[in-house]
Parts: C-alpha cells; structure tokens; sequence
C-alpha cells in the first residue's frame, strides 16, 4: 500500500449529486402526459385546466425528492397530514403540480426555500457592524452597594 509523502493532504472526495433518475422521471412523464392531452375529451380536458387553475392542496398525492446516500434524487410519498407544511416550507419554484396526473412534486433543487427567502429578506435591512454602538464603559471595580 503507497502512503502519502509527509505535510500531503489527501484530495477532498467531490461529493457527486446525480438526478438522472429524477430528469428521466419528468420526461417519461411529459411524454405520457402529452399522449393523454392527445386523447381526453372535452370534459376531461375541462376537469384538468380546473384543477390548474385551482390545484388541489389536501386531495393530490404529493412526492418529495430527496437525494439519497448514493447521491442519486428518488422520490417518496409524502403523508396526506403532512402535506399542509409543504406549502409553507417550500418555494412555488420548488413545487410542481401535474394536473394531468393529480400530483404534486417537490425538490429543493428547483429554488430556494421559503424559509430562505424570508431569512434573506428579514436580515437584508441589518445594520452593520460600523453603524452599532460602542459598548458601555463598564468600571469592574467600582464597589457595589453591601460589597465593602
């Protein structure tokens, strides 16, 4: 086995994140989608442009991507009770609805949190640390009353 030469730091392992599996997802599902939009008829056709003009957010199973320890992006089932959250934690950039499919879909990689945001926006208006006053003259030797 070959050691490293002395004061030779190891090369960091580039952490690698793949959404091959996720990017092939969507694809296969815009293929699919456009075939059902080839074939619904006008009442079907109406029932999907309601729903994206008012998507659903208790009724619609929702997916959310996450990468694994692989690195690799997979989608999980998210639980009916938990859905509600999703709509304040993540960003409208990070959630898609498939209104052929009545589903939504969520992944960090598509924006920033709303959590982010707010955090950004909130702190944006801090003032530096030039502008803050100069702490008080503080005698620690001044006697304290009882202290003589």
């Amino acid at each position: 086995m070959e050691s490293l030469p002395p004061n030779h730091e190891a090369e960091p392992v580039e952490h690698v994140v793949s959404t091959k599996k996720m990017d092939e997802f969507f694809r296969l599902r815009e293929e699919r989608n456009k075939r059902i939009e080839a074939k619904e008829n006008d009442k079907d056709c109406q029932r999907r442009l309601n729903r994206e003009r008012q998507k659903p957010t208790t009724s619609a199973p929702m997916f959310l991507w996450t990468e694994n320890v692989h690195g690799e992006y997979e989608a999980a089932s998210v639980p009916k009770h938990e859905q509600d959250n999703y709509f304040n934690i993540y960003s409208d950039e990070e959630m898609q609805y498939d209104s052929f499919q009545n589903e939504w879909h969520v992944c960090d990689l598509w924006g920033p949190d709303i959590i982010d945001k707010d955090f950004d926006a909130f702190y944006a208006s801090d003032l530096c640390e030039e502008d803050l006053p100069a702490p008080p003259d503080i005698d620690y030797g001044a006697v304290l009353d009882g202290d003589e």
